[in-house]
């Protein structure tokens, strides 16, 4: 149900449309010229009883206290510091942006040459 397509033409400027939405399995695509290709993709939302019964939320909210931190910092070339789960020095979880900026203040090296490179 909920059929979204998505054409692209290949090779020449030219126009495509969905001609016929699906239907018995089948569509059909218009284009303005003769010999064109076209690569296409074809979703939708599945409707069997289990996909009915076991919907995948779009996004789930963070818990409160892991707002503002990541699953995985390092992917996002963070500090680990700024990951959910994170102890400081003293074993403790920082749950906090405030908390967290304090215990990296408390770590920061200190530059004087303004260079934004560590």
């Amino acid at each position: 149900m909920e059929f979204r397509y998505q054409l692209t033409v290949i090779g020449a400027f030219a126009q495509a449309i969905i001609n016929k939405e699906v239907n018995n399995n089948q569509f059909e695509i218009a284009i303005n010229q003769p010999n064109v290709k076209v690569s296409w993709q074809v979703t939708g939302i599945r409707q069997d009883p289990y996909a009915e019964k076991n919907r995948i939320p779009n996004s789930v909210p963070k818990e409160p206290q892991n707002v503002g931190k990541y699953l995985h910092p390092d992917a996002y070339n963070q500090p680990a510091s700024k990951g959910i789960g994170y102890t400081d020095s003293n074993g403790s979880e920082v749950n906090s942006l405030r908390e967290l900026k304090a215990t990296e203040m408390k770590a920061a090296v200190p530059t004087t040459d303004g260079s934004l490179d560590h």
